[in-house]
């Protein structure tokens, strides 16, 4: 590429800003010893089932500065084959709900019920549109 880019959509319907913002802090709010639980291997030990997906605490020499969780496309949308086939995939994982109820009370589990439910709306309606905004731009380049 020639040209670097940058795009910014705006008014995305079923996006709501104010709600995703909740849920996040919601989970960050989260002790650290239940966002480990949902670690990859590599940070987690072997208690993990995920390699790459996951909470990714803030490391001192890290120089993105950044905590974060990453999730992916749910297994039950992908075929057999791909899940046969293509290693990669994997869960997003979650908290087990017996060491929620250990450390949370009703209206914290509540509220994190609530922004897991919001991530997984964001992550298929960010998804939906990619495959739209993809499809524009093949179509755009004279690759339908």
């Amino acid at each position: 590429m020639k040209n670097l880019g940058f795009c910014l959509l705006k008014n995305v319907k079923g996006h709501d800003e104010a709600e995703l913002l909740e849920a996040v802090r919601t989970f960050h709010s989260l002790p650290l010893e239940l966002k480990m639980a949902m670690a990859p291997k590599h940070l987690n030990g072997d208690s993990s089932k995920t390699i790459y997906r996951g909470y990714f605490p803030f490391f001192e020499d890290d120089p993105s500065h950044k905590e974060m969780y990453d999730m992916g496309r749910p297994l039950s949308d992908i075929s057999s084959w791909e899940r046969k086939n293509c290693p990669l995939y994997e869960d997003s994982p979650w908290i087990e709900d017996g060491l929620l109820t250990e450390k949370m009370g009703i209206d914290e589990l509540a509220k994190l019920k609530k922004a897991r439910e919001v991530f997984n709306n964001h992550w298929r309606l960010m998804h939906e549109l990619s495959l739209k905004l993809i499809s524009c731009l093949a179509i755009g380049l004279g690759k339908q």
